[in-house]
């Protein structure tokens, strides 16, 4: 049976769009819709057959603990068909490692999950959006990504959801894994690896959010010089469910 690639849309500056093509930095994220993105996009048709889900069109910042939770049963809910052979979310960059990393933990299967995007809006001089999409579609369907986890495609490398980082905030280049280096590289159509990950993820996670309407609320709060302890206070006052301190 011919597997499809099952396409989500979620915003971010892949689906945006500027005053001008020149406008790299001043535009709307979460403009277009992921019919509209893939249109721009050559090449794909050899790839498909494809499913479209616009899951939402949001710039990534806004991005919640509810969506993430979603999302993931979206995602499990479309690899247990099967007819679908991969995913490929497209994703603003600012939440991009936070949601890929979520899904590692929590979407139990082998098939290729692919999460891409781009740093310059779509109609922009030299947009790298299209390029990412492509190449994403083409992870997913390299026969070697199967197996792989969650991985974050852009500018040409592939990387692994538990160990990427956005490193520049307008670079193109910005996505790499300072640990422990890229998974691979897309090249002539194909994924191509030179290491994988070792620690547990999607089929072999733990976790379970499956039945789950809604996550425990956890705050982060970063410690400080000179912190006045009324900070800590009045976040223990709200009655977490977690506290996670990062320390000086």
């Amino acid at each position: 049976m011919e597997t499809k690639i099952a396409l989500i849309g979620t915003g971010g500056t892949i689906a945006g769009k500027g005053a001008s093509n020149t406008d790299l930095t001043g535009y709307t994220a979460g403009v277009l819709g992921l019919d509209e993105i893939l249109a721009s996009v050559p090449g794909t048709k050899p790839y498909g057959p494809y499913t479209y889900t616009q899951f939402s069109n949001i710039e990534s910042s806004d991005i919640t603990v509810n969506h993430w939770l979603e999302l993931s049963k979206l995602v499990q809910k479309l690899v247990n068909r099967d007819d679908i052979g991969g995913v490929v979310i497209t994703h603003g960059t600012d939440s991009m490692e936070e949601t890929a990393y979520f899904l590692n933990l929590t979407v139990h299967t082998d098939k290729p999950i692919v999460i891409t995007g781009s740093m310059r809006p779509a109609g922009a001089i030299s947009a790298d959006g299209p390029i990412n999409l492509l190449q994403a579609i083409q992870v997913a369907r390299t026969p070697s990504s199967v197996g792989k986890g969650v991985v974050v495609v852009l500018n040409g490398y592939i990387d692994g959801a538990r160990d990427v980082s956005k490193c520049n905030t307008t670079n193109v280049a910005t996505f790499d894994s300072p640990l422990v280096g890229h998974l691979g590289i897309v090249q002539d159509g194909v994924a191509h690896y030179y290491k994988t990950s070792t620690r547990r993820h999607t089929q072999a996670s733990v976790f379970d959010v499956s039945k789950l309407s809604e996550l425990p609320r956890v705050v982060i709060m970063t410690c400080y010089g000179g912190m006045d302890d009324m900070v800590p206070m009045s976040v223990v006052a709200t009655n977490p469910d977690g506290l996670i301190l990062t320390g000086l």
